[in-house]
């Protein structure tokens, strides 16, 4: 279960239990400067029912309260692209990109749903294997609606699993590609 709560006309992320996670006591928070800036871009691109709007998410690990937490501290966006149904596969490249410069400090992606429906796609689902892959661990995957409420999703059970079929994918270094 994952509760949504807004403060203002922001977004804010609080996770009562994911879908699975870096370690069962592992929460996202995102700093303040962080959702600010996701609170903007899904107020500017909840406007285009026909866009999404995506983002990497930056971050590290840190204990708050004695309890360890993934902390989101910045974004990158990933480009604009004109049709939703193949947005986020086509921002493959970039996400590449974002992991080889930023490396560990990766932690998540973030998209819209102009729609509303917090369900990811099945774009979605390739989006976020195929993130996790490229990052080589299992990431945390935020969808937002325009009303600004969001859930979390993440792999991390599967990466887990001893039969998954994420550890038969071979693991690329930076720079061999």
């Amino acid at each position: 279960m994952v509760e949504v709560r807004r403060r203002g006309r922001g977004v804010k992320f609080r996770i009562v239990q994911d879908v699975g996670h870096i370690s069962d006591d592992t929460k996202l928070l995102v700093s303040e400067s962080a959702g600010r800036r996701v609170s903007e871009m899904v107020a500017l691109w909840s406007t285009n029912p026909a866009r999404e709007w995506a983002c990497i998410l930056l971050g590290e690990l840190r204990v708050v309260g004695g309890t360890p937490h993934l902390v989101v501290t910045e974004i990158v966006d990933l480009p604009p692209l004109a049709s939703s149904s193949t947005f986020l596969v086509g921002a493959l490249d970039d996400v590449r990109r974002i992991v080889e410069f930023y490396g560990e400090r990766v932690v998540g992606t973030l998209h819209t749903h102009p729609s509303g429906d917090l369900y990811p796609s099945p774009e979605d689902m390739t989006f976020f294997i195929a993130c996790d892959l490229i990052a080589g661990k299992p990431l945390k995957h935020v969808i937002v609606a325009p009303s600004g409420d969001s859930v979390v999703y993440s792999l991390y059970r599967c990466w887990n699993c001893p039969h998954s079929f994420l550890k038969a994918f071979p693991r690329v270094e930076v720079g061999e590609a």
